[in-house]
């Protein structure tokens, strides 16, 4: 048999037979799946820089295939993890608990080089608002709370975003405290009122 003849009989044996041939592979995964993550481990060490290269390489082939392939590839990333799921959170335990100290200055330092570009990210995914506006309404409020009139307390140092939790509008830059302070109190007017009735009772009993 010649080499193409060869080749067209394999393809033709594969499709009569393809539904047998994943369930023999996707079962011999499953008992060996310890072995074959030890070897695939082994190997991207030995091949780092081979890998690293390859990729480089081709990384438009890789994305376009990527994008063409993405439902199929997501999918099988889906039956994985949760085939796998326990196993998936022990190894990312282990990883962790072996690097944090240095996974912990890693992203220290992430955060610290990409202070706008993380803040830019978090500001338009949660109120759709620009880095700039932001900028900008710090500047109007001379980066103090717009209710207590003091500047930004606690790790971030930042003045938070305050907002109308039923129209979305965004009303102004809070301290933490007072931002949570209205909201804990459900951004209710009627009980914020009768909060500052009490305070002024209270005053007035121990005066």
């Amino acid at each position: 048999m010649s080499t193409p003849q060869k080749a067209a009989y394999d393809a033709l044996r594969y499709q009569n037979n393809k539904e047998t041939i994943k369930a023999y592979k996707a079962e011999y995964r499953r008992k060996n799946k310890d072995k074959i993550r030890a070897n695939k481990t082994k190997y991207a060490q030995e091949n780092k820089e081979a890998i690293a290269h390859y990729y480089q390489e081709n990384k438009e082939a890789i994305a376009q295939y990527y994008q063409e392939n993405k439902a199929d590839i997501r999918a099988q990333q889906a039956i994985y993890y949760q085939e796998n799921k326990d196993s998936i959170k022990v190894r990312k335990d282990e990883y962790y608990q072996a690097n944090k100290d240095v996974h912990g200055v890693q992203m220290a330092k992430y955060r610290e080089e990409n202070r706008d570009a993380i803040l830019r990210h978090q500001l338009w995914q949660e109120y759709e608002l620009s880095l700039e506006d932001y900028r900008a309404m710090e500047v109007r409020q001379n980066g103090l709370c717009k209710i207590c009139g003091g500047p930004p307390k606690g790790k971030r140092q930042r003045l938070s975003v305050d907002h109308c939790h039923i129209t979305g509008k965004i009303r102004g830059l809070l301290c933490n405290k007072c931002n949570t302070g209205i909201g804990m109190l459900g951004d209710d007017l009627r009980i914020l009122k009768r909060a500052m009735t009490y305070l002024e009772e209270a005053l007035c009993l121990f005066s």
